[in-house]
């Protein structure tokens, strides 16, 4: 059922693609029919070096300290942290030489030196304190995680005390959201002047971004001089941008499509786990899903073999828990039972009644709110599998589907009982970010109201504990109880996945955290 709904879904965008690929043939026309496919316009050089690169998520704002930019400043490699992750999930300084602290509290910050922003301005300990400050008044989730009583910068050294031991103090400077730009500058939000490999050369808000080649770049040679980096939220649109030549590179096609891709060899598939997590987000605030068992009851509704199999085309893991099994801070976890007897078993035990196998709360029927996007294409067939399995035991689920909008803001709204919803939960490498942001009463991803006296206090601990091995130990102590109390269901663990023109591209690296796309080294054959 929920794939003959989907389908509905997909032809309901059908003059979306005809609108793409039309104009895409007008691109092409426009460029006199030359081999040169990454186009960015009709302005084209011989032997400039351009890419077109299209991704899901629009934006209105390039000012990467505001969480409406979606962590998009950091991907067009316009901006950089102080902090990054490499490839083995470890940190490593990137504006930053280095950095120390004996309690977690007391912290110093050596600034690389040598850097310039992309209007000359250089890099130094001022302007860094002057972007935390920005953060601080901008964004309340930052605020939160930063947790700063006080700041002090001379030259390349900046001090900072925090409020309290936090030990995560130099993997929170790896979120995009701390980037560093010159708060100076004019139209931070449409051109933001950063020390990245490319400089913002123009900005349509929601439709794309045009960068150039940032010449005096301090980390290195860039090899491309032009990026079109444009955003479709439609996996089909990007589909055929990519086999129609208009695209050389995109990120995340649709699933069912792997296979199809596969077997164009002008095309590389570059599949690889992620550390996302797709999720039911229950509203703990609603009388029913603030019911642990009635969660549970919901769980056992979720058939993650067939998600995984079916809708995800084998492009993803069975998830049970936040964080992916293997990582040092993630536990073994029960594997949650699927099946329509053991939901009524805990639809039993949340006090609602079964009659003639239909569930119902005071005699009456239950009807709930289910919000979920489009943008990742898997989670409004997952919400619709959920419902099929839901009807048949007499529950009604009234799916909205979020678009043009940005889901974390619709869930402000409080009127959903919960969300089909995907997240980064270890993007830094560790588990504070998730239990910070997503646990904590006071986090920015808290949509659902998760208050537990004995997580926060967990997560205190965590947050001031600076031994990896006990960090990972308390981490583990605050899943399992985040998985007793079904909080959330974890659904699937997505695989990044990224398609590129092999013919044209080269150089191209899939990053596990989402961050790093448009990079130094990506190159055109």
């Amino acid at each position: 059922m929920y794939r003959r709904i989907y389908m509905k879904n997909k032809i309901s965008k059908s003059i979306n693609i005809l609108l793409v690929l039309f104009l895409m043939i007008i691109s092409f026309a426009g460029c006199n029919g030359s081999k040169d496919t990454g186009a960015i316009g009709d302005d084209k050089k011989q032997g400039e070096k351009k890419v077109t690169y299209l991704y899901v998520h629009a934006t209105n704002t390039l000012n990467p300290h505001l969480k409406a930019s979606g962590n998009i400043p950091i991907r067009t490699g316009a901006v950089e942290t102080l902090v990054r992750i490499d490839e083995d999930l470890k940190l490593k300084p990137w504006l930053l030489e280095k950095w120390n602290s004996k309690d977690a509290k007391h912290w110093e910050f050596k600034v690389r030196k040598g850097i310039k922003f992309h209007n000359g301005t250089s890099l130094d300990a001022n302007i860094v304190k002057a972007n935390i400050e920005a953060c601080i008044k901008n964004n309340p989730g930052i605020k939160n995680a930063l947790n700063i009583e006080s700041m002090e910068a001379k030259e390349d050294i900046l001090k900072i005390v925090t409020k309290k031991p936090n030990a995560s103090l130099p993997s929170e400077f790896v979120h995009p959201n701390t980037a560093i730009i010159d708060v100076n500058a004019s139209d931070i939000d449409t051109k933001p002047c950063g020390t990245g490999a490319f400089k913002v050369e123009n900005f349509k808000p929601n439709s794309s971004i045009q960068l150039v080649k940032n010449d005096k770049y301090w980390d290195g040679e860039v090899k491309v001089d032009k990026v079109n980096f444009e955003f479709n939220q439609d996996a089909n649109a990007r589909l055929q941008a990519l086999q129609s030549g208009y695209a050389d590179i995109i990120f995340k096609p649709a699933a069912e499509s792997i296979e199809t891709l596969k077997k164009d060899s002008k095309v590389t598939i570059d599949t690889m786990p992620g550390l996302r997590t797709n999720e039911l987000l229950y509203n703990i605030k609603k009388p029913l899903t603030g019911n642990e068992y009635f969660r549970k009851g919901l769980d056992s509704l979720i058939n993650r073999k067939e998600i995984v199999e079916n809708i995800m085309s084998a492009q993803a893991t069975i998830a049970y828990g936040p964080f992916m099994e293997g990582l040092p801070f993630a536990i073994d976890y029960e594997k949650n039972q699927f099946g329509l007897d053991k939901a009524l078993e805990n639809f039993k035990k949340a006090g609602l009644t079964v009659t003639d196998g239909k569930v119902l709360d005071n005699g009456k029927p239950i009807k709930l709110k289910v919000v979920t996007y489009a943008s990742r294409a898997e989670l409004p067939p997952i919400a619709q599998l959920v419902q099929s399995n839901a009807k048949k035991i007499g529950i009604e689920m009234d799916i909205s589907i979020v678009e043009g909008e940005n889901v974390d803001n619709h869930l402000k709204r409080d009127d959903w009982d919960f969300c089909v919803y995907s997240l980064l939960t270890a993007p830094r490498g560790d588990a504070g970010y998730y239990l910070n942001s997503s646990i904590k009463p006071e986090g920015s991803l808290n949509h659902g109201y998760i208050n537990d006296d004995k997580l926060t206090t967990i997560i205190n601990e965590f947050n001031s504990c600076i031994d990896e091995t006990k960090r990972n130990e308390l981490a583990k102590q605050a899943t399992t109880i985040i998985n007793k109390k079904n909080y959330n269901s974890y659904v699937a663990y997505p695989n990044v996945i990224v398609a590129y023109n092999n013919q044209r591209i080269s150089n191209w690296k899939t990053s596990p955290s989402e961050f790093y796309m448009i990079t130094k080294d990506l190159d055109v054959k």
